[in-house]
């Protein structure tokens, strides 16, 4: 979970979300418009987490839900089609509120959509675009739940590395780090941009072995890297790193090569 908003502060964000979600509800209701919303935001309102018992990242949702619904404060109104066609925008580092209102905004067009189209005439493809809706629905919650434990993102390719390597040998940088590092190099200056976090995975995946130091990587699966450092290479066991750190990992190393090139 993120640190922009905590204690007092969150408190009185919230309580500004509720102030403007309630007026923008009155809004709609004078003008007979959008019960869709209208149901929403009475859900949004009614599953308030209590402030004593909910966790932060509980309330840091409840929050961006609510202010997702205004549309002079929420993120740009993105309709479930644009959605169905581009990828999720993936989040570097520490999430901010911004990130969760934009998630919260798709939301809410995704499950208007599936209301509307709960009303039409069963067919094929009125079945095939209810099906790629929930599809959007889950990956946006998985999103979510992997930015409210951003915290606890710890890298696990560091703990396997400590847990198998001798604390003055631990002072050196992690191989996977550098090989990443080398990766993002090459497509920087290849392309110009830096890369995101599924092009690196992608490029270890495919062209580790063109890289110095890429033989430590043994196998790249969907959601995890199985690498071994040098001083391992008696042993059978790999270590692993997880798809869902490397979000986090990349972020530092970003950082770490914009602070380099800065200096």
């Amino acid at each position: 979970m993120n640190s922009e908003l905590v204690g007092e502060d969150l408190n009185e964000v919230e309580a500004d979300a509720i102030f403007d979600v309630l007026e923008y509800k009155d809004e709609l209701e004078a003008q007979g418009k959008d019960p869709e919303v209208i149901a929403l935001i009475n859900t949004s309102l009614n599953e308030l987490p209590d402030q004593e018992e909910a966790t932060e990242a509980e309330r840091f949702n409840a929050v961006a839900d609510l202010i997702a619904f205004v549309p002079k404060i929420g993120s740009n109104n993105k309709l479930v089609t644009d959605l169905l066609t581009q990828p999720l925008e993936e989040v570097f580092g520490e999430p901010k509120l911004a990130d969760y209102v934009l998630r919260k905004k798709w939301l809410h067009d995704s499950k208007i959509e599936k209301i509307k189209l709960g009303r039409v005439e069963w067919s094929p493809e009125r079945d095939m675009k209810h099906k790629e809706i929930n599809e959007v629905i889950a990956q946006i919650n998985q999103q979510l739940s992997e930015m409210d434990s951003w915290d606890d993102q710890e890298d696990d390719c560091d703990e396997d590395y400590e847990s198998f390597t001798s604390v003055s040998k631990q002072k050196r940088t992690n191989e996977l780090h550098e090989l990443i590092k080398d990766v993002c190099l090459s497509h920087i200056e290849k392309k110009g941009y830096f890369p995101t976090a599924k092009e690196v995975w992608k490029e270890i995946a495919n062209n580790h072995k063109s890289y110095s130091g890429g033989s430590i990587v043994k196998k790249v699966e969907e959601n995890t890297i199985f690498w071994r450092p040098p001083e391992r290479d008696k042993y059978l066991v790999d270590l692993t790193f997880q798809f869902v750190s490397f979000p986090s990992t990349l972020s530092r190393i970003k950082k770490d090569i914009t602070a380099k090139s800065c200096g």
